[in-house]
């Protein structure tokens, strides 16, 4: 045997691993593949929540500047229909519904609350204040139940 003559088994093992390579870079690209697999479903939940999130705390902001308040202008109601715009892509149907609810709410006691602080005629201000308090008590119930009814949508959830 020469100096520069390898020994048959190291040639075995030599040609064995040529074959082994392509499975073994193949196998490593997968696994490149499902971990950023894994990584884009989780942005894609981190987006979700950060847009439903932003529909859940424009509902919190509204509520809670007319019960702080007690009185709702206008200008309420087009923050709340801006940040509440893409809730039917975002939700089921049951918090679409939720907030179609709720706009209506809104309206209802932007109306009782202008007609009031606008001087109604005095035999509707008494069915005013008396619609303007139901409603800023529903409101208030509202408020506090918000966490509830976006609960599911706004838990992370490990998996």
């Amino acid at each position: 045997m020469s100096s520069l003559e390898l020994p048959y088994w190291l040639l075995v093992v030599l040609e064995i691993s040529k074959g082994l390579m392509t499975p073994v870079i193949t196998a490593f690209g997968i696994w490149i593949a499902r971990n950023q697999l894994v990584v884009n479903r989780q942005k894609l939940k981190l987006d979700l929540f950060e847009k439903r999130y932003a529909v859940y705390e424009c509902i919190r902001k509204c509520y809670a500047k007319i019960v702080r308040e007690g009185a709702a202008e206008y200008d309420v109601l087009g923050d709340f229909d801006i940040g509440t715009n893409d809730a039917p892509f975002l939700f089921d149907r049951d918090v679409v519904a939720y907030i179609e609810a709720a706009r209506k709410r809104l309206v209802d006691f932007a109306y009782h609350s202008r007609a009031i602080r606008g001087g109604a005629p005095y035999e509707n201000s008494s069915k005013h204040v008396e619609t303007e308090t139901e409603l800023l008590k529903s409101l208030n119930e509202n408020l506090n139940g918000l966490q509830n009814r976006f609960q599911k949508y706004l838990a992370f959830k490990n998996s």
